[in-house]
């Protein structure tokens, strides 16, 4: 019977779509009285047709996520209505935002007053009357509240109003579906794949979770205005699939035809399968901007074994179709764009969209990793792996060193710009250019054309060999040779061998003509060398000593390019030492900005390091927006040049990276180091700039609440560090410092108070006899770690102690320093574990909200941040507190609900922090972290 009924259903189906077919080739009134006369012979079809025109009519709209739309009538319109001001669990209905098939959605706010939120509250029009099927709805909405992932947006909240109607409260997303978002900000290809890449990661995770979900297509893929594309109702259908595949329900179709994978519109078996081939889909759109069955897709052509769904070169036919107006989306020629789809991104757009899912990606991991290995010039797995094809990959993704390694070194300094610059300004013989080339390419030609990385060559060696040389070589003229040492500088610089480019520079400013640009740029390196080495006095005067020989020289093009980056490296050391407020650094970074708008002739390499001293002055000063341009900026300039993989984009990553952590956003930060650190492994070199990257990643794990992923990633840092002594000691000691204290706080998360306490007492006795501002107020963090120890261990006067002796610290401290900021907020958190500890429970909310109001305070997105481990912990404090004294229990419950809410949904079930939500006891909030898990999670291995 079964069978007989799957049959049955196919075979309508297919009538449906082929009917469809005709429908579409309709015009006008015609189409009209056809629906009117099929209504009239078929009922049952016509409802079939019907839902898929609608379905296929509305796919930009952000509420249709696959569900079929009528037209609304008098008794829906009124019914819709009937919701609003209502409230279905803690969420208030306030409007409508669109409607379908199977329910609407609305706009609604949290009503309970705890905190404010708004949502998209779906209510789906399926009758939830048997308990299993209630059940059922009730484990998958908490199967799906797990998923996190920062590019999906998240199922807030779920249940059964009354008896039979489901509903789901979703993170509401003010964006714009991807392709259109895509098409407005002309956003060329490897922009479109980097977009996509986010999505295709969150299928992956999702997958991961045992989830797909079925109905991926542009208007359930939005993008915000910050950039940031969420995939929306991921597993919705899923939930709601089970009830409609009944008998009675088999007429509903629920999915989009245009980005249904075959077997579905068959009502084949489910499988990840399914979202492989909407995401090839989806790739198809964005890249050539056609779907791939045609505007007007065939139902009858889909379901036809024997018809291919994808021709090999189709893309590249499709885009070179488009007009001019049409490529401009892509920023791009027809032809442009033609070519950069051809070959790599049409073979993985063609596996993706086979009609057999065995022959298609076997998982969504292989297609980004196919997806990633184009945008780094790599041999993609969708395409045969013949010698000649992965030497074409070898050579495009190495032409700078198929060129000649000179020419590497060369242009990551910005030297050979500065050098064609330099010869116009004083109508040189541009031999000597030639001649500088020339000898590095006599240096290195020993070495033929190995690429960076290789362990059998080091750019430390090509260096030493260059300097000799140079240094040997008396046929050289004096201008000659000082641009040279000024290039070596540099190179021992970008090593991080500061004290032989010290050396190196020093010789080129003593080398170079007074009052000459040879000079002013010597300068200019000598104090970014100056700056790396955190000597910022040094760096300011030499700056200033090479702005006074510009002003001094006669006007030139070159006058703009280097005033622009004395004004942005200076704009970023004040920021960074502090020495002048926000409003004076923040002046000199615009009127930086302002002058590289009038430069027309710039190099990318003197654009990237404005963009970087600017980036990094806009952060500290708040500026974010202006931060997050001059960034993008960079990169976007930077990989159109074909310097995707330089230096100055790794920076600019950071920088962005420090930016996600400002915004509440570590996920996005952790990502972005992880795949810097991947990228860096891959050289099988160990450098400063690698350990830098490690400590920041660890920072980003810490707030993610990967707490020993932290300690992991902060002890290899410092082994590399420590083997790297010699030839790269570390710039300043305080540095390190810093990173003993962050070391220690991530222990204290793991439970490890032996190995916290031991870092603790050496970073207090080294700091003890400090008697400058930055080292005190190390030492304060430093004793209030130790009394947040003493707290854990229950020795509560010793805690109070060092807070009192903190305290006194404090007053002498400047209240503009960022770091006395963070006192004002770690000290009233001691306070309030030391008040709960000793059952001073008025004490502990007191306390414990001003350093909630801190963090709030220093956060850009308090929505985001506050779902953090430090701000979890401290709502907990509170919410405790007020348990444990007369007539507040109730009060404290909720604040305590509210909290492990926010925890099983960015954390899971049976994370520390989400068990500490579930601990009612009056203790200190980090302890009730490390107490023996229970219940469901008592059996299963528990994350840290």
């Amino acid at each position: 019977m079964h069978m007989k009924t799957s049959v049955t259903n196919v075979a309508a189906q297919l009538r449906a779509m082929n009917l469809l077919d005709d429908y579409l080739e309709l015009k006008g009134f015609r189409r009209t009285r056809w629906l009117r006369r099929l209504r009239r012979q078929e009922p049952d079809t016509a409802r079939l047709v019907e839902a898929l025109i609608a379905a296929d009519q509305t796919d930009d709209d952000r509420f249709d996520r696959g569900i079929p739309e009528f037209t609304v009538s008098q008794d829906q319109a009124a019914e819709l209505s009937d919701l609003l001001g209502k409230r279905m669990g803690a969420w208030r209905i306030e409007e409508v935002i669109g409607h379908g098939g199977m329910g609407a959605v609305y706009r609604a706010s949290r009503a309970d007053g705890q905190f404010e939120k708004d949502c998209a509250l779906k209510v789906v029009r399926i009758d939830m009357d048997q308990a299993r099927a209630r059940d059922r709805f009730l484990e998958e909405r908490q199967l799906l509240a797990r998923l996190t992932h920062p590019n999906i947006a998240s199922l807030l909240d779920g249940g059964v109003e009354g008896e039979h109607t489901p509903w789901f409260a979703m993170e509401l997303i003010d964006g714009e579906p991807i392709d259109i978002w895509c098409s407005r900000k002309k956003l060329d290809v490897r922009a479109r794949i980097r977009l996509m890449l986010g999505v295709v990661d969150a299928v992956r995770y999702a997958h991961s979770q045992l989830i797909i979900h079925r109905d991926i297509k542009p208007s359930n893929l939005l993008v915000t205005a910050e950039g940031k594309v969420k995939l929306l109702d991921f597993g919705i259908s899923a939930l709601i699939a089970e009830r409609l595949m009944t008998e009675q329900n088999a007429d509903t179709q629920l999915v989009t035809p245009r980005f249904a994978a075959p077997e579905q519109l068959a009502r084949g078996p489910a499988s990840t399968g399914i979202d492989i081939y909407a995401l090839g889909l989806l790739l198809h759109l964005l890249l050539c901007g056609r779907y791939a069955g045609g505007q007007s897709p065939h139902a009858r052509d889909y379901l036809n074994p024997s018809t291919r769904l994808y021709e090999t070169g189709q893309m590249s036919r499709f885009a070179q179709g488009l007009s001019r107006d049409e490529a401009s989306a892509w920023s791009l020629t027809p032809r442009s764009l033609a070519y950069q789809v051809r070959g790599d991104l049409d073979a993985i757009v063609a596996r993706c969209l086979q009609r057999d899912p065995a022959h298609r990606y076997a998982a969504v991991g292989e297609l980004k990793r196919d997806l990633g290995a184009w945008l780094d010039g790599r041999p993609v797995l969708a395409r045969a792996q013949t010698s000649l094809y992965r030497t074409g990959r070898f050579l495009a993704r190495h032409r700078w060193p198929a060129i000649t390694l000179a020419m590497i070194l060369l242009i990551s300094l910005g030297i050979v710009a500065h050098i064609r610059q330099q010869a116009r300004v004083t109508q040189e013989n541009s031999e000597d250019e030639h001649k500088m080339l020339g000898l590095f390419n006599t240096i290195f030609s020993q070495q033929g054309l190995r690429v960076y990385g290789d362990p059998a060559f080091t750019v430390k060696e090509a260096a030493d060999r260059s300097l000799e040389r140079v240094q040997k070589d008396n046929s050289l003229d004096a201008a000659l040779k000082n641009r040279m040492l000024r290039s070596i500088g540099g190179i021992y610089a970008g090593l991080g061998m500061f004290a032989k480019a010290d050396q190196v520079l020093t010789s080129a400013v003593s080398g170079a003509p007074p009052g000459s640009y040879d000079k002013a740029l010597a300068l200019y390196a000598l104090s970014r060398n100056a700056s790396n080495q955190e000597k910022y006095a040094d760096a300011t005067s030499l700056m200033n000593q090479a702005g006074k020989i510009l002003h001094d020289l006669p006007s030139q093009p070159i006058n703009s390019t280097l005033n622009a980056l004395l004004l942005a490296t200076l704009a970023d050391i004040n920021s960074y030492t502090h020495e002048s407020q926000p409003a004076t650094y923040l002046k000199q970074a615009d009127e930086a900005s302002q002058l590289l708008k009038t430069i027309d002739d710039i190099s990318i390499e003197d654009e990237s390091a404005i963009r970087l001293s600017l980036g990094g002055a806009y952060i500290r000063g708040g500026e974010i927006p202006k931060a997050r341009s001059m960034l993008d900026a960079l990169i976007a300039k930077s990989e159109r040049a074909g310097l995707g993989n330089s230096d100055s984009v790794f920076q600019a990553r950071d920088l962005l990276s420090i930016i996600y952590m400002l915004m509440g956003e570590p996920d996005l930060a952790r990502m972005s180091y992880a795949k810097r650190i991947a990228d860096w492994k891959k050289t099988g070199t160990k450098t400063p700039e690698l350990a830098y990257a490690l400590h920041e990643y660890a920072i980003a794990l810490e707030r993610c609440g990967m707490f020993e992923d932290a300690v992991a990633a902060m002890r290899e840092a410092t082994g590399i560090e420590a083997s790297l002594q010699a030839d790269h000691p570390v710039p300043d000691a305080f540095r390190t410092k810093i990173r003993s204290l962050l070391m220690a706080r991530a222990l204290q998360y793991t439970g490890d108070l032996t190995g916290s306490t031991s870092i603790l007492g050496d970073l207090r006795n080294q700091l003890s006899g400090a008697t400058d501002t930055k080292s005190r107020i190390l030492y304060s963090s430093s004793l209030i770690a130790i009394a947040r120890n003493d707290v854990m261990r229950g020795d509560t006067d010793n805690a109070r102690s060092l807070m009192n002796e903190v305290t006194s610290m404090k007053k002498l401290f400047s209240t503009a320093d960022e770091n006395t900021a963070e006192l004002n907020q770690d000290l009233p958190q001691l306070k309030a574990d030391i008040c709960l500890a000793s059952h001073e429970f008025n004490c502990a909310v007191e306390n414990a909200s001003l350093a909630l109001h801190q963090l709030q305070e220093n956060a850009y997105d308090w929505t985001r941040s506050r779902s953090e481990p430090q701000s979890l912990l401290l709502q907990r404090t509170v919410a405790v507190a007020l348990m444990a004294q007369p007539g507040k229990y109730a009060e404290g419950k909720k604040l305590l609900d509210t909290a492990h809410e926010a925890a099983v949904v960015r954390y899971g079930r049976c994370h520390a922090i989400t068990r500490a939500m579930l601990n009612e006891h009056p203790v200190m909030s980090l302890k009730a972290m490390h107490l023996a898990p229970s219940g469901e999670c008592a059996s299963m291995p528990v994350p840290p």
